[in-house]
Parts: C-alpha cells; sequence; structure tokens
C-alpha cells in the first residue's frame, strides 16, 4: 500500500498550486501549472498570475499571444484590397493556439492587478484586482473556419456568418466565475518566482454566490514579449 502512494504523495508535494473550487462539478483538480505572466509589448506591460490543472502553461500561452496580436493586426487593417486574404492565416494561427492552450476539461484561474504590475500586498476582489476562475467545456472555435473565404471582402464577414462572428467575439467555449474576495501576493520576486493566496468567492454569470474558492500558489516567472 505505502509503495502504491508514494507516487500520489510525490506528485502531490510538487504541484505549484493548491486550489479549492466548489463552484465546479467535481472540483478544481490538482494545480499543476502556476505562472507569474508578464506581458511586454509596445503598449505597455501586465503581469497576472495563471493558475491551472495542466502543465506546460507558458510556452502555450506565449503561443497564444502571439498569435492574438498577430490576428489583431492583421483583422484592424479594414482598408486593404487583400483583408480577408491577409487575414486568413493569422486567424488559423489564432484558433490552433487557442485550442492548444485551452483544452477540454482544463480548468484555469487568473488573477491580475488593476493598474498591471502586480506587487507584494493584499488585494480586494473585484476591487482591486480581477479574478476569474474558467472551466473549459468545448473545443474551442470547432469548426469556426469551414466558412472561411479568403476571396470575400470585410464588409462580408470574410464569408462567415453572424454566428461564426459572434464566436470569435464571445469565445463562449465553457463556463466562467468571477472572484469576490481577497487576494495576497506573500512574496514576489521581479524574476520570479511570486506567491500568494486568495480567499474568496466564486460568483456566477446571474451574480449569485457558486460555493467557495481558496487557493495558494508558487508561480515561475513566464515572460512573453510582444
Amino acid at each position: 500500500m505505502t509503495r502504491a502512494l508514494l507516487p500520489l504523495t510525490l506528485l502531490l508535494a510538487a504541484c505549484p498550486a493548491s486550489v479549492t473550487a466548489e463552484g465546479i462539478e467535481g472540483g478544481f483538480g490538482l494545480g499543476l501549472g502556476a505562472d507569474y505572466v508578464r506581458l511586454v509589448s509596445d503598449n505597455g506591460d501586465s503581469e497576472s498570475i495563471v493558475l491551472s490543472t495542466r502543465g506546460g502553461v507558458c510556452e502555450d500561452y506565449a503561443t497564444f499571444a502571439e498569435a492574438q496580436a498577430e490576428m489583431l493586426s492583421a483583422s484592424l487593417d479594414l482598408f486593404s484590397n487583400q483583408y480577408c486574404a491577409n487575414l486568413e492565416a493569422p486567424l488559423a494561427d489564432y484558433v490552433a493556439a487557442t485550442q492548444d492552450l485551452f483544452t477540454v476539461g482544463a480548468r484555469f484561474v487568473t488573477l491580475s492587478a488593476h493598474g498591471g504590475d502586480l506587487d507584494k500586498e493584499q488585494y480586494d476582489l473585484p476591487d482591486d484586482a480581477s479574478g476569474t476562475v474558467a472551466l473549459v467545456e468545448d473545443t474551442p472555435y470547432d469548426g469556426a473556419l469551414d466558412d472561411f473565404d479568403p476571396d470575400a471582402g470585410a464588409m462580408e464577414g470574410c464569408g462567415l456568418d453572424q454566428g461564426e462572428l459572434e464566436a470569435f467575439a464571445t469565445a463562449d467555449f465553457g463556463t466562467a466565475w468571477t472572484l469576490d474576495g481577497d487576494f495576497e501576493i506573500t512574496a514576489l520576486e521581479k524574476d520570479g518566482p511570486a506567491a500568494g493566496t486568495v480567499d474568496a468567492d466564486m460568483i456566477d454569470d446571474d451574480g449569485d454566490e457558486d460555493g467557495a474558492f481558496t487557493a495558494s500558489f508558487t508561480a515561475t516567472l513566464c515572460e512573453i514579449e510582444l
């Protein structure tokens, strides 16, 4: 019996985050990923804590952020005669990166301070900082590009119907809750790690409490330059 329990004991001890999310049926699961994400771009820098039930989030998040930036840049070039043709590859890359990051069944927590940078202090959620919990239940944007037409015009939605366009706008591929409570950074090094705790309630889309949420984490730096 001791031999059978040892691998699980070691796994639990190695988890960078411990999370309890009563609003999710079956619970949150093992916090295998804890990243102190710093986005650096010409539009300004931002920092956040990302906790998840899957590993390798930093690399996939970097690919996602880069693809999102390229897609948004191409989508704003509305006066190009080749608008849809120029958008096709960035949009396809964005869909692929989104699907690689947000795998079905994964759980994510994102915590960020209003104003951008995180500091060693206690924040009130949602007044001083934002916190969300997400459960991925469907493959993001599955089939969303089936009708994409690179020869169409921007005013024609590049061949996508209203429902497909709205799918990109809402990114609705699961259930999400906002957090109301306390978020504290207890230790912080600008080169990582960042450690902290959360003690909050999960708030559903109707504004109702949907169970308690607690977390403790030690997150490694994940710096992404755009």
